[in-house]
């Protein structure tokens, strides 16, 4: 929570979420996702991208993004090195000058019924889609 308060634009955590939808912050003290998000809001942030892998029950419980002015991406799946590739075109399009519902959309196709195994699973909320990083 002290890292949100430096209003950084990304904000990329390595986490388990919990089945309450909990995070833990450095010193092991639980903090619901949604808090997390509003101070997230509070502080600018442009985009948090929760990178470990977690079920989306746990990010249903605890994630109430709905109208937060952020962008949020919450990782079911990593898929092993996929992650890494396909954070990288998604920000290297974003700092290019593309808002993120772009760069996703280009570097993830949404057809829908299909899934890509090149790809890793995550959720995608574009609370604040037309924010560009620069």
């Amino acid at each position: 929570m002290d890292a949100v308060s430096r209003s950084p634009d990304i904000i990329h955590l390595f986490c388990d979420v919990s089945p309450g939808g909990e995070i833990a912050d450095h010193n092991g003290t639980p903090v619901v996702g949604t808090e997390l998000l509003d101070r997230c809001c509070e502080f600018n942030v442009k985009l948090l991208w929760i990178a470990s892998d977690n079920e989306s029950s746990r990010y249903i419980a605890g994630f109430k993004a709905r109208g937060k002015r952020m962008n949020l991406v919450m990782t079911l799946k990593r898929n092993g090195p996929k992650f890494s590739r396909f954070l990288d075109q998604v920000l290297f399009r974003m700092f290019s000058g593309d808002t993120l519902p772009v760069a996703w959309v280009d570097v993830s196709p949404q057809i829908p019924g299909s899934t890509n195994p090149d790809l890793p699973a995550a959720i995608f909320y574009a609370g604040r889609g037309g924010v560009k990083l620069r």
